[in-house]
């Protein structure tokens, strides 16, 4: 498959919307749906890290063919601030940051509810 074959066919079997994908991306929401437009492709770290997400590696033979196979490692759980998950080893440390903020923030709110 192509980069943006194999980008499209996770992004629509995946169970984040595009808005969580952008945020773990770190890319705007209209890149992402210029990606399952077929607008544009995603460039090569890009489609190495949705498959870090997804639990897969990226092999890549030749400039834009590539296929993911089995990581043999669990599916990373993500925070993108509805469920409490661990953080992957792509974020950065601007995105860890913030979603520990919005930890924080919902710890303090539901002690602030209890009180």
């Amino acid at each position: 498959m192509t980069r943006l074959e194999i980008v499209i066919d996770s992004l629509d079997n995946s169970r984040y919307t595009i808005q969580q994908w952008s945020s773990i991306l770190g890319v705007t929401r209209d890149t992402v749906h210029k990606w399952l437009a077929g607008v544009n492709s995603p460039k090569r770290s890009t489609v190495n890290h949705i498959a870090e997400i997804i639990g897969k590696t990226a092999i890549f033979s030749g400039k834009d063919s590539v296929e993911f196979i089995d990581s043999g490692k669990p599916v990373p759980e993500i925070d993108l601030g509805k469920k409490k998950h661990a953080s992957t080893v792509a974020q950065s440390s601007l995105v860890d940051e913030l979603v520990a903020q919005v930890q924080y923030l919902r710890k303090r709110v539901e002690e602030l509810e209890a009180s």
